[in-house]
């Protein structure tokens, strides 16, 4: 089934990308692709912060969404119906509409296979830039292990961004993955770790390199490190000068965004996404601010496929290294394999089966001294948002498409 299901994805793209292809052609721009399995997004937005002449694929990073982002359309959002107009809007679009931007900077999502490299197929990129690879969105490569294709998921991810990176018409960057890009296209550069300082507090950090000093007006995990790295490898092939005091880089909604939280607390909303990368990533940087009372709220990682047992047994490992004073776990992932080895280890822990209950919790037992960081699923958007100082924030947080707001609501999330 799911076998099937990939190949009517992949065939209904194809239907959008014949059309996006006529526009595509006319525009021809010099197309920077970014994939990889973790800190995309930030790469994305770190190169908008250096004001290249630039069209971004910002909120659009699969085949259907790049496809429409190329033809100047909202993907579909909300309603099944648009699918009707989109297919007809694709074809009369591919006649008219072009854009004029110099570079096309593009983020590319491999959550299923041949989803990058088809894209990348239709892009055919000067530039590829990889970011950390490892097992986001597992679950949709599973079928190939049962298949007898691969030994490990491992490998079938891997062999994603190989052959994605071989479409590269002028160089490909491989973050902190040297052995890969020896594995790559013949030029394929793998960009290893040379940060020389990292010192990150609740609301901004600093990274230093050999050639200087980059500043962030947000918490950000040191491995955003490999990302800057890319940056300064790409704009020294570009030939251009680069940004490094970063006031005009946007983390998207639940990416590490800070605010203030009700009766004085503080807020660190990562509820954007959640595999044991971004896990590690970001109760890396946890651990390293120093704040006497941390506490971490943590929901399953969903989509994890039959890792699923030891990605979050993995996660409380990580846990246990921040050496927060309370944990709160949400659903049943966490419940099954993270909680009873946190409790296992003496770490002060408390599990929850949703988000309303976490609420309940919170609301009856924060003084106003703690540093609160969230991460995962299970609408913990929608947690962050009751516990806002100010209510007005909530627009900057993830998930406030009407779509998400009503799945939201079916589950009395208002």
């Amino acid at each position: 089934m799911q076998k099937l299901k990939r190949r009517v994805y992949l065939t209904a793209a194809r239907w959008f990308w014949l059309w996006a292809g006529r526009s595509f052609r006319r525009w021809n721009p010099r197309v920077i692709m970014i994939t990889g399995s973790v800190g995309k997004t930030t790469m994305l937005n770190l190169l908008a912060a250096q004001k290249l002449p630039a069209h971004f694929s910002h909120n659009a990073n699969s085949s259907f969404g790049v496809a429409f982002d190329i033809l100047g359309l909202d993907s579909v959002r909300g309603s099944r119906l648009r699918w009707f107009y989109l297919l007809f809007a694709c074809f009369f679009r591919s006649f008219t509409f072009t854009r004029t931007a110099e570079f096309y900077i593009v983020e590319v999502d491999a959550e299923r296979p041949h989803e990058a490299s088809l894209i990348a197929s239709k892009l055919r990129p000067e530039v590829v830039l990889t970011t950390p690879i490892g097992l986001s969105h597992a679950s949709f490569f599973d079928d190939l292990v049962e298949r007898g294709k691969y030994k490990r998921v491992e490998d079938a991810v891997r062999d994603e961004f190989l052959k994605v990176g071989k479409y590269a018409s002028k160089l490909a960057l491989y973050a902190d993955s040297p052995d890969l890009a020896r594995k790559a296209a013949s030029g394929a550069v793998g960009v290893a770790p040379k940060i020389t300082g990292y010192r990150v507090e609740y609301n901004r950090t600093t990274f230093t390199t050999k050639d200087g000093e980059f500043r962030f007006y947000e918490p950000m995990p040191e491995e955003v490190g490999a990302q800057l790295l890319l940056l300064e490898r790409l704009m020294q092939y570009l030939g251009l000068p680069i940004t490094r005091d970063l006031k005009d880089f946007k983390l998207p909604p639940g990416r590490n965004n800070y605010f203030a939280g009700i009766r004085g607390t503080k807020l660190i909303d990562s509820s954007y996404n959640a595999h044991l990368i971004s896990m590690e990533s970001v109760l890396g940087m946890v651990e390293k601010i120093r704040w006497n009372r941390k506490w971490l709220v943590i929901s399953d990682m969903v989509e994890q496929g039959k890792s699923e047992r030891q990605e979050h047994l993995k996660l409380a490992d990580i846990i246990l290294q921040v050496k927060a004073e309370n944990v709160l776990l949400i659903g049943r992932r966490t419940a099954k394999y993270t909680f009873p080895k946190l409790t296992a280890a003496g770490q002060q822990v408390e599990q929850f089966a949703d988000v309303k209950e976490a609420r309940a919790y919170l609301e009856r037992h924060l003084t106003g001294s703690e540093l609160i960081v969230f991460k995962g699923s299970q609408y913990l958007e929608w947690l962050v948002e009751k516990l806002l100082a100010n209510p007005k924030d909530a627009k900057y947080l993830a998930r406030r498409e009407k779509a998400a707001v009503k799945r939201r609501e079916r589950r009395g999330l208002l």
